[in-house]
């Protein structure tokens, strides 16, 4: 008997460190001084994982998690989960005054 997959519930987001339980973040804090409007241009976290994928019907979407740190106990962990419909391209550039870390992962079968 095969087992039906569940939709993930895109998008989830995590409020609090799943080791000490603290909701405080490096990125949140660390750029807690920042002008609002630059603010909404910053990815919720650290480190942001992307990859691109064909749907079995050939649509494009693109996965991504973002990562930050607790600052209590330094814990990495995922504070966003989301997915976007439709995107063809993997997003490589970066505004570089912001230096955030980036990681693309193209699905090995998708044309750029």
């Amino acid at each position: 008997m095969s087992e039906k997959t569940q939709p993930l519930g895109l998008p989830k987001y995590f409020d609090k460190c799943p080791v000490c339980g603290s909701t405080r973040r490096f990125t949140k804090e660390a750029m807690s001084d920042i002008e609002p409007s630059v603010k909404d241009k910053i990815p919720p976290g650290l480190i942001q994982g992307e990859m691109i994928y064909l749907t079995a019907e050939g649509a494009p979407w693109r996965i991504l998690a973002f990562i930050d740190i607790c600052i209590d106990c330094g814990m990495a962990y995922c504070v966003e989960l989301t997915k976007e419909e439709g995107i063809v391209e993997a997003a490589t550039k970066m505004d570089p005054t912001f230096g955030l870390g980036k990681l693309v992962l193209p699905h090995p079968g998708l044309q750029l």
